[in-house]
């Protein structure tokens, strides 16, 4: 049986995202439907879907302002319960793509402060390359 990507929960949503990323597979009409599909499920992502979501749409540039806004308001609201990964990755994707939320930096910064001790080198080195970056694209 196939199943429409209309009818995708949250994590298959990233999932299809992800997959397709990370084998660098730049399909611009799947990407597109993810992200109108998705815009309308946001309230069910968690930390780890809007991340990989994020880091999705970056990794192969397929840009979407209005999936990205619309991120960066759930991610807000859930910034709290952010794991570091999910945080250093969903900034990193911010970053990458030159999307700016100036509401999503002050949360995050606020949430990885609270948890600086919990990151890794990698994470932190993400964290603060995406925090340089957006400052000197949007200062």
């Amino acid at each position: 049986a196939t199943q429409s990507i209309h009818e995708f929960k949250a994590q298959g949503l990233s999932n299809v995202a992800w997959a397709f990323a990370t084998a660098s597979v730049d399909h611009d009409a799947l990407f597109q439907l993810v992200a109108s599909t998705a815009h309308a499920k946001l309230a069910d992502f968690g930390s780890q879907e809007l991340a990989n979501l994020t880091w999705a749409f970056a990794r192969v540039s397929v840009e979407h302002r209005e999936l990205f806004e619309a991120v960066a308001d759930e991610a807000i609201a859930q910034v709290r319960n952010f794991e570091v990964q999910h945080l250093a990755n969903i900034m990193w994707a911010y970053a990458t793509m030159s999307e700016y939320s100036e509401a999503l930096v002050r949360a995050a910064a606020a949430a990885a402060g609270a948890v600086a001790s919990e990151f890794s080198g990698q994470e932190l080195a993400m964290m603060a390359w995406a925090l340089s970056t957006i400052r000197a694209n949007f200062d």
